[in-house]
């Protein structure tokens, strides 16, 4: 939320960044006109101190905008759900159904485009069900099943050594029938913690017990 209202502020001071430095550029032409010290004419002394003085403003106005934009570190993470026979589609909802005791899997592709100095503790968690149980099909060095049985991506031991990443990682989770019941539930995805200038995005599964 606060990223997109970041983005939005921004692309709103692109917009008004004419009519801003014409405002400032009028502020510092009546407070100060240097060049009525150095052009004898009054009416060419204006009319070059403000062509100058508006110039100058949209520079230096565009010169600082750039400055703080190029120097936001965002950060974009996304988890996409899906079968394993399926194209990986953030837009789609892929169903997983659990018939009796036979363990059931499902795909997840995580993509992150991160600095490690921002991403210190930060997780990726979904949460357990009382209708099954979690496990992971092989193992891994940065995402495992916690004590209380959710499915956790520690995002900071994707970094090793490195200052910046970009890159993914897929990994099976297979899902296994705790109770004799039917239900239909929602596998869905978040954050630990919020973290400034980072997108997050994820889809959701849904999981059938039968």
């Amino acid at each position: 939320m606060i990223s997109n209202t970041l983005r939005f502020l921004s692309k709103l001071l692109k917009v008004l960044m004419p009519f801003l430095s014409a405002f400032v550029g009028i502020k510092l032409f009546y407070t100060y006109n240097i060049f009525e010290k150095l052009i004898s004419d009054p009416d060419i002394a204006n009319d070059v101190g403000i062509s100058v003085y508006f110039a100058s403003s949209e520079i230096v106005l565009n010169c600082i905008a750039n400055f703080f934009e190029t120097r936001i570190k965002k950060q974009r993470i996304e988890v996409v759900f899906y079968r394993g026979k399926e194209n990986p589609s953030i837009m789609n909802t892929p169903t997983l159904r659990i018939n009796g005791t036979t363990p059931e899997r499902i795909r997840v592709d995580i993509s992150v485009s991160a600095y490690q100095s921002k991403c210190k503790d930060l997780r990726i968690i979904s949460s357990a069900s009382p209708f099954y149980t979690m496990q992971l099909s092989n193992p891994s060095n940065v995402a495992g099943i916690d004590s209380n049985g959710n499915f956790v991506v520690y995002i900071d031991k994707m970094f090793n050594a490195q200052a910046a990443i970009n890159t993914k990682i897929s990994l099976d989770i297979m899902f296994i029938k705790n109770q004799d019941v039917q239900v239909k539930s929602e596998l869905c995805c978040e954050l630990n913690k919020n973290k400034l200038f980072t997108e997050f995005t994820s889809n959701k599964a849904i999981i059938e017990i039968r």
